[in-house]
C-alpha cells in the first residue's frame, strides 16, 4: 500500500495518468469492436458477429473481414461498372475500421457512420461521414477524395491524414489536419486551407474559426486512450457517455473552468471515474446513470 500511495503521489506531481482502481455492482466495461454493415440492396450485417473471410460479394467488389475490428475491400477488376454503396455504422459503445476500396483507411469512433461506393469509379471519390472518423486518405492526383459531414461541410484532399468530429451535439464540424493539406468548404461556398497542426470549425453559419491545435490530443480516442487537455465538463461527459453508452446527469449546476487528464479507454467507467476525481469532479453510479455531484 505505502509502493501504491507513493506511485500515485509521483503521478500527480508530474501530471501523468491517474488510475484508482476500484469494485463496483455498477460498474460499467469499456467499449469495443461493434459496427454494422449496410449493403446496397438494403441488407444489414453485424460485423461483430461476421466470420473472417469474404462476408459479401458487390459486382466484381468483394468485402472481406480480415479480423477482428477490419474491413476490407478486394476488387477483381481494376474498374467495377456495378457499382452500389455502402454505409458502416458504429452505436454508442462501439468502434471499427475498415479500408476503403482505393486503400484509404478510415478509423470510426462511437456513434458514427462513413457511406462510400463499393468502387472509386469516377473522377472524384466521394464519402460521407458523421460522428467522429480518422481518415488516412490513399493517394491519387487524379481524383480528389471529398468528404461530405452534415449537410454544412465539405473536404477536399489528395492524400493526406485528418480527424473529423461532426457529433450533432457539439456546436461545429471540426477538421484536424496531421498530414498533408486539405480545404475546407461550409455551405455558402467559403473555404480555408489547412496546414499540419490546424483545426477548422465549422458551425451552421460558416467557418467559425481556425487555429492550433495538439493533434495527438486530438486523435487519442484513435490509439485506444481518452486524452482531456483543458476540456470543459460538457465536452469530456460527452466523450465519456459515446464510449460507455451512458447517460449523463448533472445533480446540480454544471461546474466551470477546464479540466486535464488521461486514461484507457480499454478500462472500466469506474477507472476513468477515479481520474476525474483526482480533477475535482465528483461522480457517482446510479440506475444505470452517470451522476454528477458537484
Amino acid at each position: 500500500y505505502y509502493y501504491v500511495a507513493a506511485a500515485v503521489l509521483i503521478l500527480l506531481c508530474i501530471g501523468g495518468i491517474f488510475l484508482l482502481r476500484y469494485n463496483s455492482a455498477n460498474d460499467i466495461g469499456p467499449g469495443g469492436y461493434k459496427a454494422s454493415l449496410t449493403l446496397n440492396d438494403g441488407s444489414v450485417i453485424a460485423l461483430e458477429e461476421a466470420g473472417q473471410g469474404i462476408i459479401a460479394t458487390q459486382g466484381k467488389t468483394f468485402v472481406i473481414k480480415n479480423e477482428e475490428g477490419l474491413l476490407a475491400y478486394d476488387m477483381s477488376e481494376k474498374e467495377d461498372i456495378n457499382v452500389g454503396t455502402n454505409t458502416i455504422t458504429t452505436p454508442l459503445g462501439g468502434e471499427y475500421r475498415v479500408t476503403l476500396p482505393d486503400g484509404t483507411k478510415a478509423w470510426l469512433n462511437a456513434a458514427s457512420s462513413i457511406k462510400y461506393p463499393t468502387a472509386f469509379t469516377g473522377s472524384e471519390r466521394i464519402i460521407e461521414i458523421t460522428g467522429e472518423v480518422y481518415l488516412e486518405v490513399s493517394k491519387d492526383a487524379a481524383k480528389p477524395f471529398i468528404i461530405k459531414v452534415n449537410d454544412i461541410t465539405e473536404i477536399k484532399v489528395l492524400g493526406t491524414h485528418l480527424n473529423i468530429n461532426a457529433y450533432p451535439d457539439e456546436d461545429a464540424v471540426r477538421t484536424t489536419l496531421l498530414e498533408g493539406s486539405v480545404q475546407v468548404r461550409d455551405s455558402s461556398g467559403a473555404s480555408v486551407t489547412l496546414s499540419p497542426g490546424q483545426q477548422s470549425s465549422v458551425g451552421m453559419y460558416g467557418i467559425v474559426s481556425v487555429q492550433d491545435v495538439d493533434v495527438e490530443s486530438v486523435v487519442a480516442w484513435k490509439n485506444g486512450v481518452f486524452q482531456f487537455d483543458s476540456l470543459s465538463i460538457d465536452e469530456i461527459m460527452r466523450q465519456i457517455s459515446r464510449w460507455y453508452k451512458v447517460e449523463v446527469i448533472y445533480q446540480n449546476e454544471k461546474l466551470q473552468g477546464e479540466y486535464s487528464g488521461m486514461v484507457s479507454r480499454n478500462t472500466n467507467l469506474s477507472e476513468v471515474l477515479d481520474m476525474l476525481e483526482l480533477s475535482g469532479i465528483k461522480c457517482r453510479m446510479e440506475e444505470g446513470r452517470l451522476i454528477i455531484l458537484n
